[in-house]
């Protein structure tokens, strides 16, 4: 897919201004001729982006148009990209998917303001690795799931959303500054390195019991169960146990979601019984998901199918 691009030099590197092109879901190269893409500029995707009359153009501009705004859903940066610049993507409002490096370090104001379908970013890394997950956490306080390695599969991790308020006392002029939901503790849980800090994850989850909803409570469970990177047998009984005793609400989230992949993860890691799988395949008979309804019931037969008699003569 041939795009086009409005860029600027800087630090040896290119600032990417815009791209230009016929797909939602634009790939960035590396490089824009000899010069390593290092930052992704103001507005680059944002629908009526600021590209200056002397901007530097490479590419085709005669078809195609700009990527940006409601029309771009999903975007791959390279592993070259260290800057995210203010107001980068804002008012992507059918951006889903963002797909990074190990390499960003700074990151802009407003960078995804009105995002409101941001609901995947891949990090091209380990989940211990170090990265610039944390500086992305702490500017998406939306539901977000995370998928580590370079083929997005190798960790999958759940982070609730949370809102940020301030209350006035009017009569004294006094300011309370107050954080609802635990999205925010989550959001902390990383190691001096830059990588996450698993253990410090699963510690959240009780303190998370009282003011979640069972479906986040099913998402973040679901997923450490499902890719059990350093999952702690404590912290695999906490998880098991609270999907256990949420069946029939775990089984709509997979349905919802329509993710057989997670299905049989869950099946194999132990947290789908034969009662979940036909629940499962209740549900998605009765929304015509087919696929679902059909692993369901290979699931069933795999691992829970009829025990063999025994005779003794």
């Amino acid at each position: 897919m041939e795009l086009s691009f409005v860029w600027k030099e800087k630090d040896g590197g290119v600032s990417l201004l815009g791209v230009y092109g016929d797909t939602p879901s634009p790939v960035i190269p590396e490089q824009i001729g000899d010069r390593p893409v290092v930052e992704i500029g103001r507005y680059c995707f944002a629908p009526g982006g600021r590209e200056p009359e002397n901007a530097d153009k490479t590419g085709n501009f005669d078809s195609g148009r700009r990527i940006d705004g409601s029309f771009v859903q999903s975007v791959h940066l390279p592993d070259s990209v260290k800057i995210l610049d203010n107001a980068a993507f804002y008012n992507c409002r059918e951006l889903r998917s963002l797909s990074v490096g190990t390499a960003i370090d700074a990151v802009g104001s407003d960078l995804f303001t009105n995002c409101w379908e941001l609901e995947q970013l891949i990090i091209r890394a380990n989940v211990d690795e170090g990265s610039g997950l944390k500086k992305l956490l702490a500017v998406i306080s939306s539901d977000l799931t995370v998928y580590f390695g370079a083929d997005g599969e190798r960790t999958r991790l759940f982070y609730p959303e949370y809102f940020e308020s301030m209350d006035e006392n009017t009569p004294a002029h006094i300011f309370t500054y107050s954080i609802s939901g635990q999205g925010y503790r989550y959001r902390q849980c990383f190691t001096a390195s830059g990588g996450v800090s698993l253990a410090d994850y699963d510690k959240v989850f009780p303190v998370a019991l009282p003011g979640e909803t069972t479906e986040t409570l099913c998402k973040i469970a679901s997923c450490r169960i499902a890719f059990p990177d350093s999952l702690s047998e404590d912290a695999k009984k906490q998880y098991l146990d609270y999907l256990n005793g949420h069946l029939p609400e775990l089984a709509g989230l997979l349905v919802k979601m329509r993710d057989v992949g997670m299905l049989e993860r869950l099946t194999e890691n132990g947290a789908a019984n034969r009662e979940l799988l036909a629940l499962v395949s209740h549900q998605a008979a009765a929304v015509g998901w087919n696929e679902g309804a059909a692993a369901a019931g290979q699931l069933t037969h795999r691992y829970f199918g009829k025990k063999k008699k025994e005779y003794t003569f």
